[in-house]
């Protein structure tokens, strides 16, 4: 084969505010799936690469882009969404489903003859968030987004706006 994908590394990124209630299944703002398809060639080409979910109506969201790729390893992202309809939140053990879902990553020839390449993951939708600090309050959760640590408050876990005491 020409090209082969190496690795594919989905990361799920939830579309709502931070949640400070139980999430529903139906009932938020969806989700981003930026996936990050690493690829080694032995040879400059041109493909389609193509990243694809399981979930929502007849097979999932898709989307395709078209690249050239150079010889050796490079990686591109391709980013999908999933709707608050299409999906069913993924809980821990004990508070819910474990819901999973496919991101198929495909990559096709299109200078040459040969086979598609294709690799496939699994993911779970949730948002998920370590709580250290008091973040019922409105100025501290603003004030400390993507900041790493915080007060001495304890600490909890807080899976799709559900508190979960460690």
């Amino acid at each position: 084969e020409q090209v082969a994908i190496t690795h594919v590394v989905p990361h799920v990124f939830y579309n709502g505010k931070y949640p400070l209630s139980a999430l529903k299944d139906g009932d938020h703002d969806g989700f981003t799936i930026k996936t990050r398809v690493h690829l080694f060639a032995t040879e400059d080409t041109t493909g389609k690469i193509s990243v694809c979910g399981s979930w929502g109506e007849q097979g999932g969201a898709c989307r395709v882009a078209r690249s050239t790729i150079a010889k050796g390893s490079s990686n591109i992202t391709v980013t999908v969404t999933a709707t608050a309809d299409q999906i069913k939140l993924w809980w821990p053990s004990g508070t819910g489903g474990q819901y999973l879902y496919s991101v198929t990553a495909a990559y096709t020839p299109l200078e040459t003859e040969g086979k598609d390449v294709v690799a496939t993951r699994k993911i779970g939708f949730r948002h998920f968030a370590l709580v250290t600090g008091n973040e019922t309050e409105t100025d501290y959760v603003t004030k400390n987004e993507g900041k790493e640590g915080t007060l001495g408050h304890g600490m909890a876990f807080r899976v799709n706006g559900l508190l979960i005491m460690s």
